[in-house]
């Protein structure tokens, strides 16, 4: 009897393992104190940063305009890449702190962005916008057909530190979308996927819930990896869900510090456009994949169509 009551034990165990994988939310190990500070130290690895101005960076052109690499060193450390022949500019900017990414920006050459990452000091993915486009809307108060208010227009994706989508908006500004956007729709989400009414992350705060306490290197019960993973001492960021590789990708060199790659897992599968640079910062090429089921592109699509 009591080798069946073991058996069954570890049926359970392995079926509760099998309901996870089905979509059910993960049970993550909260660990003790101890863990706590082990995941603060892990949070704070430096990634040595080059600062070096190679030959042939920070260059400008007859006109006066910049041309090719630059690199700057202010609040961030700097990479910004202007480029001719693909008509777009690239910056990067790194946290003083870590030397992590904390914002990379692709501008098109007509002045408005393709994409913007935004990352906290302590690696994490807060947000992504995507989708910009110029309208035109007519004057609050006035009825000709004349005036015209010129504006642009975003989608945003918002993460939960733990890589799960916490809301999804699309705004109109006319500068920069956090500092005077117009929220056009917003959707908030659980955890879980699960839509809700309410502002989770904002909840979350308001409860005084230590969202840190759960979001570097963690695993659930299952021993499936979730979340954000800081691997190769640091130089490599991945999220994971049950165990896949799922969410933005970062990768760095360790000889310059630099980004050598950034872009999107769905499921394990590449999604969306992903960028490849050099060890000096260099952009080296772009491959472009379908935008798979999960990725922010296709959220803002599917929940805009509906």
């Amino acid at each position: 009897m009591k080798q069946l009551t073991i058996i069954l034990g570890i049926l359970l165990a392995a079926l509760g393992c099998a309901d996870n994988k089905k979509g059910d939310p993960a049970t993550l190990d909260n660990g003790s104190s101890k863990r706590m500070t082990e995941l603060d130290s892990l949070s704070k690895i430096s990634i040595i940063k080059d600062t070096t101005v190679w030959p042939g960076f920070n260059r400008v052109n007859r006109n006066g305009q910049r041309m090719g690499m630059w690199k700057e060193v202010d609040n961030f450390y700097t990479e910004i890449e202007y480029s001719e022949v693909r008509k777009i500019i690239i910056r990067k900017e790194y946290s003083r702190l870590t030397g992590s990414l904390i914002g990379f920006c692709v501008i098109k050459s007509k002045s408005f962005d393709e994409v913007i990452y935004s990352f906290e000091d302590y690696r994490h993915l807060e947000a992504v916008f995507s989708d910009f486009r110029i309208i035109k809307e007519p004057c609050d108060n006035d009825n000709s057909n004349n005036c015209l208010i010129y504006k642009y227009r975003c989608r945003i994706a918002v993460y939960f530190r733990n890589g799960a989508l916490s809301q999804l908006q699309e705004e109109k500004y006319n500068e920069d979308p956090e500092i005077d956007g117009e929220t056009i729709w917003t959707k908030y989400f659980r955890k879980d996927g699960s839509e809700s009414d309410i502002d989770m992350m904002e909840y979350a705060i308001a409860q005084n819930r230590d969202e840190r306490r759960l979001d570097i290197n963690q695993t659930d019960s299952c021993g499936r990896r979730q979340g954000l993973w800081l691997e190769d001492d640091g130089y490599r960021e991945v999220y994971y869900k049950d165990g896949v590789v799922d969410g933005i990708f970062r990768s760095y060199s360790r000889k310059t510090g630099t980004l050598l790659s950034i872009g999107w897992y769905c499921k394990g599968m590449l999604s969306g456009r992903w960028f490849y640079f050099d060890e000096q910062g260099k952009l080296l090429r772009i491959d472009d994949h379908p935008d798979l089921e999960g990725s922010p592109v296709w959220l803002a699509n599917s929940y805009l169509s509906k």
